[in-house]
């Protein structure tokens, strides 16, 4: 301890961490009431959250978001996913649930974000193809 407190220490430096989420967030130079424009910051970072994801090829099992206010009370809603994605469109759908159950309407909102959490390796897409000839089609996953 003594050392530790003189800055002396000899264990290596780790410089990698293991990403825990992915997120992006915006405060908004006037503060939004309007619904269209929340859903299109909210479209926005969405699909900058995707970008992120697929980048790194991960995907989310739970999207997040974080609303502050006027006032800066600030509050965050998640929910887990059925099936980890990195699609925009999810990421979308499930932000927008959030905004919808979460924002009192009309009220002020200085900050939007949006967060994809629970990360993991994107599951496999199986593909669907036909087998057989023209009478006795069978479909196979594969």
């Amino acid at each position: 301890m003594a050392r530790l407190a003189r800055g002396i220490d000899n264990r290596s430096v780790v410089t990698e961490q293991e990403v825990k989420s992915v997120s992006q967030e915006r405060t908004f130079a006037r503060n939004l009431r309007d619904t269209d424009a929340l859903k299109g910051q909210l479209w926005k970072l969405s699909q900058g959250v995707a970008r992120r994801l697929k980048k790194t090829e991960i995907a989310a099992a739970t999207v997040a978001i974080k609303l502050r206010y006027a006032n800066f009370e600030t509050l965050t809603r998640q929910m887990r996913l059925a099936v980890p994605t990195d699609d925009e469109r999810e990421i979308y759908r499930a932000s927008l649930v959030l905004l919808k159950r979460a924002w009192q309407q009309e009220r002020p909102v200085r900050l939007l974000g949006v967060a994809a959490r629970q990360l993991s390796p994107p599951t496999r897409q199986l593909s669907l193809r036909q087998d057989g000839d023209a009478e006795g089609r069978t479909w196979q996953y594969g």
